[in-house]
């Protein structure tokens, strides 16, 4: 986990108290140098750098969630003023993929990848061409 003293705060720069995790993350701990001994620590920097963090933002703001698995005790994004969240973000989208059409598109994808899987057995074991002439068994 990620610590953040007191001392270290203020010699960011921070301006006090936050209304969001975001804000917090922006001012206060990705300008301090962590130590790169942490698995975790860089695996949070890939996050917030990848892309991850917009991610999961657009799931908060359209489906009124917070994180992907379990459920937090603040959202990314969202001030706290707003309270913690209720549920996680898988519970609203494994509902909206119980709607008919998302099992009609994932029937028809399953279709086509068992098809090029079948497909795919020509290429691995290999076949029995016509001789050439380059090969002679005169026996």
């Amino acid at each position: 986990m990620i610590f953040i003293s007191e001392a270290d705060a203020t010699t960011a720069g921070s301006a006090g108290p936050f209304t969001d995790f975001m804000t917090c993350y922006e001012e206060v701990i990705a300008p301090l140098t962590l130590e790169e001994d942490s698995d975790y620590a860089e695996a949070a920097e890939q996050f917030f750098e990848n892309g991850g963090a917009e991610f999961v933002e657009q799931f908060e703001s359209s489906l009124d969630c917070a994180s992907i698995c379990e459920t937090p005790l603040f959202y990314l994004s969202v001030s706290i003023s707003e309270g913690p969240p209720t549920q996680d973000c898988m519970t609203p989208i494994m509902e909206n993929l119980d709607q008919p059409i998302a099992g009609g598109v994932a029937l028809f994808t399953g279709i086509i990848c068992l098809m090029a899987f079948c497909a795919s057995f020509g290429l691995c074991c290999g076949f029995s061409g016509k001789k050439d002439m380059m090969d002679k068994d005169d026996a």
